[in-house]
């Protein structure tokens, strides 16, 4: 007597083992994420404030350098000081006054003198402007 084939098919119950997640391995995979987060949001942050530092002092730089230049045209001494008006506009030194990108003001002061930013020049932020130093109080 012959038997008759008959494919294996899987009981209903088996097919339903493997076609979800289960709750552990999301878990694992929420934590691994976590974790992977608590380390670099403080290396974003720390860039973040560097760039913003960077670009403070690229424009404290300029500040200074049209500064220089407007009192050897004008042929001032060293303790003049340049208002908005005698640095920024399209036919001056700077087209318009640099911003801070922390949301500092920029104090010219005399021409002898580096300018400062009120956002950096605050103790209370931790760095310091290194590259550009100031030369007294």
């Amino acid at each position: 007597m012959a038997r008759k084939y008959t494919p294996h098919v899987p009981s209903r119950s088996a097919k339903q083992g493997r076609t979800a997640f289960t709750l552990i391995e999301i878990m694992i995979v929420v934590l691994v994420i976590g974790v992977l987060l608590s380390i670099a949001t403080p290396n974003f942050v720390r860039a973040r404030q560097k760039s913003r530092r960077n670009a403070c002092i690229a424009n404290l730089m300029q500040i200074r350098a049209a500064k220089q230049q407007w009192a050897l045209e004008m042929r001032r001494p060293g303790t003049a000081t340049p208002t908005d008006a005698d640095l920024f506009g399209d036919a001056l030194y700077l087209r318009r006054k640099p911003a801070c990108p922390s949301g500092g003001t920029y104090t010219l002061r005399q021409v002898d003198r580096n300018p400062r930013c009120s956002f950096f020049s605050n103790p209370d932020f931790p760095h310091s402007i290194v590259r550009l130093q100031d030369d007294g109080v």
